[in-house]
């Protein structure tokens, strides 16, 4: 480096550990800089007493709507962070609000939105408030399940499906469906997802795209033994044969 740009960006130092810090809840870092040369080489040490982090001086979390009474959605509220009394952390505020979200949406309240989310804060007496609300709407039911590039009948396919219409939703179920699909080995492509553009009242058709696997798998290995020597293995499997979902093996 030149002289010039390291004094240049010597200068920034202050600038950048508070930049660097403030995610962490401490906006008052203090920071001494001290260069030392060998050689004409310059060794830079940085000293950064980071202060007493921001605390939560005040925690509000509303949710207005159906899922207000709703527990599993209560828990996730319950579980956010930071609480009243910990350092204003931005990472865990960030990822608390994505809990949330997150939370509402697979518990089925696709109109859910955030009304509120403000966070105030005073340097001087190091604390710091966090205001968040949401609207959540109505909590959604199955409506009907909608199967698109199956190459068997579909009747085989709706005994894997692990949720009756009118049941309120639950991501897990499509979770649970899509592992079932996954392990009837027919497929190379599965996409399970709710079609919240064709809901209906408050039912939400659940859309299932599918793209056949490779229908035939060889196989192919050695084997010894001591008294059948040595000798080759061939496999094939026809991951179906009909529509019907039968399997071939030999």
């Amino acid at each position: 480096l030149s002289e010039a740009r390291l004094s240049y960006l010597l200068r920034r130092v202050p600038e950048e550990v508070d930049k660097a810090l403030q995610p962490y809840g401490y906006y008052d870092a203090k920071v001494q800089t001290q260069v030392a040369r060998r050689n004409q080489v310059p060794d830079v040490v940085l000293t950064i007493e980071p202060g007493a982090p921001v605390t939560v001086r005040e925690l509000r979390i509303a949710i207005e709507g159906t899922a207000q009474a709703d527990a599993d959605i209560g828990r996730v509220v319950t579980a956010f962070r930071p609480r009243e009394g910990e350092a204003m952390d931005h990472r865990r505020y960030e990822a608390g609000k994505l809990s949330i979200q997150r939370a509402l949406l697979a518990r089925g309240y696709f109109d859910a939105e955030m009304e509120r989310h403000r966070v105030e804060g005073s340097r001087q007496l190091g604390e710091a408030g966090i205001d968040l609300g949401w609207t959540s709407g109505v909590r959604y039911r199955f409506g009907d399940t909608h199967f698109e590039g199956s190459h068997v009948r579909e009747s085989l396919l709706h005994k894997a499906v692990p949720y009756t219409r009118g049941e309120p939703y639950e991501q897990d179920e499509l979770l649970k469906l899509h592992q079932r699909l996954t392990d009837l080995d027919y497929f190379g492509y599965i996409d399970v997802r709710p079609d919240t553009e064709n809901a209906e009242g408050d039912e939400v058709p659940i859309a299932i795209s599918l793209t056949p696997g490779k229908r035939s798998v060889y196989t192919a290995g050695f084997s010894f033994g001591t008294d059948s020597g040595a000798g080759v293995q061939l496999g094939l499997e026809r991951r179906w044969v009909n529509d019907r979902g039968h399997k071939f093996a030999t």
